[in-house]
């Protein structure tokens, strides 16, 4: 995918918040998206597990480097009193900064891959691909990719 994410992807930039806890050594988390599991991450190094804000909420591993990029440490705040099981299990609220390259798949791109699915560099991820699902890339050279089923969620095209 490389030559085509650099030739066709867009640069968004990343806008509001999500809430994030410290992740437990060993904590498997399922990233499930419409009842449909399209991540798994073990988490074997320091992350934050991230519980995005969305119509149907999910949530997803962020290594503590990746999270310190993506979020501003500084912004978070405290939950509201009726979050309390989410209060209890250590949430707090965070603002997204920075931007992302993105670049659809295509139901060609889905063929390609005998699996539809692929593991993330670190190998502690399995991503699966349906078709307007985007990859998605802090660089427009990707090194890791990840999968966003939901781009209007937390992004904004830059202009």
């Amino acid at each position: 995918f490389a030559p085509l994410f650099q030739h066709h992807s867009r640069k968004f930039n990343r806008t509001g918040t999500a809430w994030a806890r410290l992740a437990e050594p060993g904590e498997v988390i399922a990233t499930i998206i419409n009842g449909e599991v399209v991540a798994t991450t073990d988490v074997v190094h320091e992350a934050m597990v991230v519980r995005e804000i969305a119509q149907m909420p999910w949530y997803h591993v962020v290594e503590e480097e990746d999270f310190l990029r993506t979020f501003d440490v500084e912004s978070g705040a405290e939950l509201p009193a009726a979050s309390h099981r989410f209060v209890q299990a250590g949430f707090r609220e965070y603002r997204r900064r920075g931007s992302v390259f993105a670049y659809e798949l295509t139901a060609e791109d889905i063929a390609s891959l005998r699996a539809g699915a692929f593991r993330s560099a670190r190998g502690d991820r399995v991503y699966r691909m349906r078709v307007g699902d985007h990859l998605m890339s802090d660089s427009d050279e990707p090194t890791e990719l990840w999968v966003c089923t939901d781009i209007s969620n937390g992004y904004v095209p830059r202009e």
